[in-house]
């Protein structure tokens, strides 16, 4: 099962929140503080996705977007599956759905960062028809590179 919407509407359960947290930190390689989270419980410019385990009992892995509606660009902050799920599809579910809200929401690109390392989800996003735009030098506290892609969520949404 997928849940969609902003932040502040699905933060505002406190469970959901430090689940929210408890995989961010253990699963994540730059993971947000606590206090960056509560942030978001306010906010109204997001979308969060979450996506439970097949018993729809456990939070298996979220996506994380902020939205510009000016712009009409959505940026994927975070995208994280419990280890114990991953190799089930649910990332590309969960984009997938989340990429419909969006282009309801009249956003037509997606912009995110990834590691030059992260040949897995190098490999998701290709697959998902992102584009590399450039390289973010030492874009992360590691000092890893990122590159910076994007993908319009405009026609094109049965990738």
């Amino acid at each position: 099962m997928i849940k969609l919407g902003t932040t502040k509407e699905l933060l505002s359960n406190p469970s959901i929140l430090d689940r929210l947290y408890f995989l961010d930190h253990h699963f994540f390689p730059q993971p947000w503080t606590k206090e960056q989270w509560v942030e978001l419980v306010e906010s109204d410019d997001s979308l969060l996705a979450l996506v439970y385990d097949s018993k729809n009992i456990e939070i298996a892995g979220f996506a994380l977007f902020g939205l510009n509606a000016y712009d009409e660009l959505a940026h994927l902050y975070k995208i994280s599956i419990q280890p114990k799920n991953q190799g089930e599809g649910l990332s590309s579910l969960l984009l997938n759905e989340a990429f419909l809200w969006l282009s309801a929401a009249m956003i037509k690109r997606v912009f995110l960062e990834v590691s030059v390392h992260n040949d897995v989800a190098l490999g998701l996003y290709k697959k998902l028809g992102f584009e590399i735009l450039s390289i973010k030098k030492k874009f992360y506290s590691n000092s890893d590179d990122a590159y910076a892609m994007q993908r319009s969520i405009v026609g094109s949404l049965s990738s």
